[in-house]
């Protein structure tokens, strides 16, 4: 998480959104998707399956870890439930409360079943 440069083994895309309002600290809704075609798939017993954990982490200007936060996806597809899946992809929600400033959100996310990896970085400015 600490790093700043990605990895694009699993494409991921982020839309993050402070909230609007005055006082202490906004909400900042974050949105992580994962595009699932190169996501690669164990078939058992007639089920695609796969595990994702996401990590996203928020940092300061000074590159200090502000808040990290983690979600798991398990993934377990009948076949007609594939093509939906492929042409979806994953979501991941997150919300954080934040200062006004200045900050970078890193999210990585890493799959089970070969170990893919995939992260991005974002500048982000909390009004």
């Amino acid at each position: 998480l600490n790093s700043k440069s990605e990895s694009s083994d699993l494409a991921l895309g982020i839309d993050a959104a402070p909230s609007e309002g005055s006082g202490e600290t906004r909400i900042l809704a974050m949105s992580v998707h994962l595009d699932s075609r190169a996501l690669p798939l164990r078939i058992q017993d007639g089920h695609n399956l796969n595990a994702l954990t996401f990590v996203t982490a928020v940092f300061d200007d000074h590159g200090n870890a502000v808040q990290i936060k983690h979600q798991q996806v398990k993934i377990d597809l009948d076949a007609e439930e594939l093509p939906h899946f492929l042409n979806n992809g994953v979501d991941a929600n997150f919300m954080f409360e934040l200062k006004p400033g200045n900050y970078r959100h890193h999210v990585a996310a890493i799959e089970s079943e070969q170990h893919k990896l995939g992260t991005i970085s974002q500048p982000i400015n909390i009004p």
